[in-house]
């Protein structure tokens, strides 16, 4: 696979973005035979048990609030858990989309990289 993007990057020029786009898009239809276990296993990970997220939750505790912005104090409701809402998410919905968006980092910095290094350079 890689000889072949270097080969067309080389004809067509390094448009990485491209690659990347039409490289997911045109699979899709591979998935089309299995839409209905597919369809299956995100009704159970969508019914999976809630995970209770909070705003406050995503301010560090350790951190001082005089250090995260000097000119502005956070909110009095992001720093008192007890006064802001919770969101439940269902886990393995959550889990999910957390290694989709770390997959999608990864293969985004793969195809940065084999548009500015020949496909030796990637493979190692």
């Amino acid at each position: 696979m890689g000889i072949y993007t270097q080969n067309i990057y080389d004809k067509h020029g390094a448009h990485w973005q491209e690659n990347l786009f039409y490289s997911h898009f045109l699979s899709l239809p591979l998935f089309l035979p299995f839409a209905s276990s597919l369809r299956s296993e995100f009704r159970s990970f969508v019914s999976s048990d809630p995970m209770h997220i909070s705003p406050s939750h995503l301010v560090p505790s350790f951190i001082p609030q005089k250090s995260l912005n000097h000119t502005q104090p956070l909110p009095s409701i992001l720093l008192s858990p007890s006064s802001v809402p919770y969101i439940d998410i269902p886990k393995d919905l959550l889990y999910l989309t957390l290694n989709a968006l770390t997959q999608y980092l990864c293969i985004r910095g793969v195809n940065l990289l084999s548009a500015r290094t020949t496909a030796l350079g990637v493979t190692i």
